[in-house]
């Protein structure tokens, strides 16, 4: 397996959706999560034509988050890449993208700032294999799922972000 690096930032505690940040230094993935510097990461919600929303459940033996719902895409930004070339290798169908914005997830885990697109597309668009560990959920089942912790901050931050523009 190659080497993977992250741009890190300067830590802002006060970050808010727009803020510019400030560059620090390269390092290895590893080195950036357990030194819990500030990173990007990107993430995609599906939203078929009911305007349910594309969750992936994570596997219960996973490091971080086990167990729990998630995007249905998300990885981080590698150096030299952006939010969109990184999602663009992450796509299971090539279709519209559409920005949503930014939030930031900093818990035990992950120390990062996330952009967000959201793809419109229906269960029958999408390649079988790729909805293997995925559902499809309401609005309303999504905050239930939300209030009883069972999803990730990804999510749950997401998804906040959503309703902001949407709900």
């Amino acid at each position: 397996m190659t080497q993977q690096f992250l741009q890190t930032y300067k830590q802002v505690d006060d970050w808010q959706e727009g803020n510019q940040l400030e560059k620090a230094e390269v390092v290895k993935k590893e080195e950036t999560h357990n030194a819990d510097l500030l990173h990007l990461s990107v993430h995609l919600i599906i939203i078929d034509s009911k305007n349910r929303i594309l969750s992936r459940k994570r596997k219960i033996d996973d490091f971080r988050y086990a167990d729990l719902w998630t995007n249905s895409v998300g990885t981080h930004v590698l150096f030299g890449n952006d939010y969109l070339s990184t999602l663009n290798d992450f796509l299971p169908i090539q279709k519209k993208l559409e920005y949503i914005g930014e939030f930031m997830v900093h818990d035990e885990w992950e120390n990062e700032i996330n952009g967000l697109y959201i793809m419109r597309a229906d269960e029958s668009e999408l390649p079988i294999e790729f909805l293997s560990d995925k559902s499809f959920f309401t609005s309303t089942e999504l905050n239930n799922l939300i209030n009883q912790e069972k999803t990730t901050p990804h999510l749950k931050g997401g998804f906040e972000l959503l309703k902001r523009k949407f709900f």
